[in-house]
């Protein structure tokens, strides 16, 4: 079976990011360094069990019929090395099961990362079907690359908008977003381009 390493799976990610542009303003995206090395912090608690992740295979399913296929087809091949976890920032949202049960990360680089760089802190989001991840906001840049069809996005005030895979989404400093799935699991790449917790998260 292919086995990628991390780096390799990394590299791929970022360079699909630096090569393509924001989906709503066409804009290229003026992207950090990627060596920056940040200490190793304290692991992030998390696990294989969390209910979100039973939508797994189907959305990496998902994404083998669009762009970046490879790009998920090595993550797949990676997933022995990662751990699934949650942001503790999200126990206000306690309250509201359903979106607990349906979130998921796997992050790939930062500082409680297997890689280690303070920047960007980088990753894989995994959402369940028919599920509303609320408005939110953080002083960090923020690019979403799209690998599964179905999902649509809110800025700010602005409509909803559909996003299809191959899409790269930037949210600016402390721009509120918000993303709801449709009938299929959400499966995309995700980093912070500039150096922070990842519990710095407001909700809107």
């Amino acid at each position: 079976m292919h086995s990628p390493s991390l780096e390799s799976l990394f590299n791929q990610a970022w360079a699909a990011v630096g090569a393509r542009a924001d989906k709503l303003t066409g804009g290229l995206i003026d992207l950090p360094p990627t060596a920056m090395w940040g200490e190793a912090g304290e692991a992030e608690p998390g696990g294989y069990d969390l209910p979100v992740l039973r939508y797994l295979e189907e959305a990496l399913m998902l994404s083998q019929d669009f762009p970046l296929a490879h790009l998920a087809a090595n993550f797949a091949g990676c997933l022995d090395r990662l751990t699934w976890t949650q942001n503790r920032a999200y126990t206000e949202m306690a309250k509201n099961q359903d979106f607990l049960d349906g979130y998921a990360y796997a992050t790939v680089c930062g500082p409680q990362a297997p890689i280690k760089r303070a920047v960007p802190m980088s990753g894989f989001f995994l959402m369940a079907p028919n599920l509303l991840y609320p408005g939110h906001y953080h002083p960090p840049r923020e690019v979403y690359l799209i690998l599964t069809p179905g999902a649509r996005w809110k800025l700010e005030d602005g409509d909803w908008f559909d996003v299809e895979p191959g899409d790269l989404i930037f949210h600016d400093h402390s721009v509120v977003h918000a993303t709801r799935t449709g009938d299929e699991p959400f499966l995309a790449f995700v980093a912070w381009l500039d150096a922070s917790s990842r519990e710095d998260i407001s909700w809107a």
